[in-house]
């Protein structure tokens, strides 16, 4: 635990000092939705890949969606996941769990026993809940146990046999698109459900400005509904595909550039927000979503501590990357802000190589 924080600190019985000159002292930061593969795609990732990769951005604690083989739909996997991030002693693991048994869309899972093994959420990601009667179940499980449900939205009718954004930039590459309406009715129905129970509804990976409409007029109407937005969706558009190819194939797909420009809060050195709000985003908000005491520094408070530098400017090599992943659409890309150490738990587990 934190134990104080002052200008002036007398070091004593202190195992490593850092330097943190010319640095921001922040809150570790918090993932609310990462793909660590493992079990049965440890070709593409691990725990270890991931969570290496994980620090190496700040991140101190994340969540890691069930779509793996198995599906994560029991409370003995759940366990099996978060005891083996802690013996890796990188970052902490709250685990979500799938909605559907196998993530098959037919049964529920087993809620109470997965909350009760570590579960923070429910979500069939990668996939949506198939009908709306099991959402509705889902729902109303979750609020009984103050939970919140992660959702993939997704109509796969609509979205079926699609590559990329339906837009003149598909029509012009002669590849199938799936429309915004793929995503937006799909948020439209777990919306209405959302109000209804009352529970807490979590839009995963939202991409069109007119679902993110529809997310702030259910605000307003007092729907429990929050919202994320991927790096990728608020800064490159369908344009991309063009010049990335399979590099910029992703789900759901990039949108067109007003859905980019409704999306963007943008990031510190344009201006859009300001450094502090950056913070909390990445720190606290996500940490509320899962009920999670994390992302703030505080005498008592969990030691999860990111150390960064927004002035300096490196090139992203995904190459270089510590997870397994390799198909980035920013490899190449020069940045300007960088994690120079992350603290978890009071232990130093990364530190950028000078």
């Amino acid at each position: 635990a934190i134990r104080e924080i002052a200008p002036r600190i007398t070091l004593q019985g202190v195992d490593e000092k850092l330097d943190a000159r010319g640095q921001v002292v922040s809150p570790g930061f918090v993932d609310l939705h990462v793909h660590l593969r493992e079990p049965g795609g440890e070709n593409s990732e691990t725990l270890e890949s991931g969570l290496s990769a994980a620090v190496a951005g700040g991140f101190t604690a994340v969540c890691p969606m069930p779509n793996t083989d198995p599906v994560n739909d029991s409370p003995e996997s759940t366990r099996a996941m978060i005891d083996k991030a802690q013996r890796l002693g990188l970052a902490r693991v709250f685990p979500i769990a799938a909605v559907s048994v196998r993530s098959a869309g037919e049964e529920l899972t087993d809620f109470a026993g997965l909350v009760v093994a570590g579960a923070v959420a429910f979500s069939d990601d990668g996939r949506p809940v198939k009908t709306a009667a099991l959402m509705k179940q889902a729902l109303e499980k979750a609020q009984g146990l103050a939970v919140p449900v992660v959702d993939h939205c997704e109509d796969t009718n609509l979205s079926a046999g699609g590559v990329m954004n339906e837009s003149p930039v598909s029509r012009r590459l002669n590849l199938k698109g799936i429309p915004n309406s793929a995503e937006e009715v799909c948020i439209a129905r777990d919306l209405d459900l959302a109000e209804a129970t009352g529970t807490h509804l979590h839009i995963a990976h939202l991409s069109t400005g007119r679902g993110l409409e529809m997310v702030r007029a259910a605000k307003r109407r007092g729907v429990r509904v929050t919202c994320e937005v991927t790096p990728h969706h608020f800064t490159l558009s369908d344009e991309t595909v063009a010049e990335c190819g399979t590099n910029a194939k992703m789900n759901p797909p990039l949108r067109s550039l007003s859905d980019v420009e409704a999306l963007r809060t943008e990031l510190v050195h344009p201006g859009r927000i300001s450094l502090w709000h950056l913070i909390s985003l990445l720190s606290a908000g996500p940490a509320r979503v899962v009920h999670k005491p994390l992302g703030r520094l505080r005498v008592g408070g969990e030691a999860d501590i990111t150390l960064f530098n927004p002035q300096l400017e490196w090139t992203y090599q995904a190459a270089q990357g510590r997870s397994k992943s390799r198909n980035s659409p920013f490899d190449g890309w020069k940045l300007k802000g960088a994690v120079t150490a992350t603290i978890v738990a009071g232990k130093l587990v990364y530190r950028r190589p000078l």
